[in-house]
């Protein structure tokens, strides 16, 4: 759901250069697959993940074996976080109905599915469109490919981008 590396990234002061980074990062990637408007739609998406990034867990709890132990079943999951179409979800990976799921974050999954089910289909679109574009990007042309490494350069500290040789070796 989040671009940044935590949901720290999101609020802390300390990452203030990395937010930056990053909404450029959409900005740029949202103009070079057409967008009409990608400053917009920069501030659309930083401010859905912002949102998803409130909701979701610390490192810390992620890492408590007893909290993110939550057994349920398919049916379950659906009635405890409801607003999401968990069926279709399923359906959609191709894993049939499962009688035991373990939860990692169940308080979290529970606020995103009313946080999927309160945002406007438009926000989702963009903010999807971004991340298929961004996931992608390492692969297409070097603009592209120069743009992401802009962006995770300043989570990195590296300062120059692998030979392209030695990247495609990582497909």
């Amino acid at each position: 759901g989040i671009g940044l590396p935590e949901r720290e990234y999101y609020f802390a002061d300390q990452f203030k250069t990395q937010r930056a980074a990053y909404v450029a990062y959409i900005e740029r990637t949202m103009k070079a697959i057409g967008h009409a408007n990608p400053k917009a739609a920069a501030k659309t998406i930083m401010a859905f993940e912002t949102a998803i990034a409130q909701v979701s867990w610390k490192v810390a709890d992620r890492r408590d074996i007893d909290k993110v132990n939550n057994p349920m079943s398919s049916a379950e999951l659906a009635i405890y976080a409801p607003g999401f179409d968990w069926t279709a979800f399923f359906a959609g990976a191709k894993v049939p109905a499962q009688k035991r799921l373990v939860v990692g974050e169940n308080t979290a999954v529970k606020a995103l599915a009313k946080l999927y089910a309160e945002t406007p289909l438009a926000t989702l679109k963009v903010w999807q469109s971004f991340h298929i574009a961004s996931q992608a990007s390492p692969y297409l042309n070097k603009a592209m490919v120069d743009s992401r490494f802009e962006y995770t350069k300043v989570l990195s500290g590296q300062t120059e981008n692998r030979l392209r040789w030695r990247r495609g070796g990582d497909l």
